[in-house]
């Protein structure tokens, strides 16, 4: 078990954190790029033979849906309501 007491961050480790925050700009950038490609496909998709059923699809789409707008608000690019 490890206990917080037992952690000690340093100023090159909240550097560190300090830089990925300001300069990733790509980062979560393409990961949102990639959920946006995701629902497409899976709405266009859909109802082709083999695939999820429209009910499952529109499960997934709303499920991408809200880890898409969770890392918009991590990266500050969408206002909390």
């Amino acid at each position: 078990m490890i206990r917080l007491e037992d952690i000690c961050i340093s100023n090159l480790m909240l550097d560190a954190i300090r830089y990925w925050q300001e300069n990733d700009k790509g980062g979560l950038e393409e990961d949102v790029k990639a959920i946006d490609s995701a629902i497409t496909f899976i709405a266009c998709e859909h109802d082709a033979p083999g695939v999820l059923s429209e009910k499952e699809s529109l499960s997934l789409i709303a499920a991408l849906s809200f880890l898409k707008k969770r890392l918009c608000l991590f990266e500050g690019k969408e206002e909390p309501k």
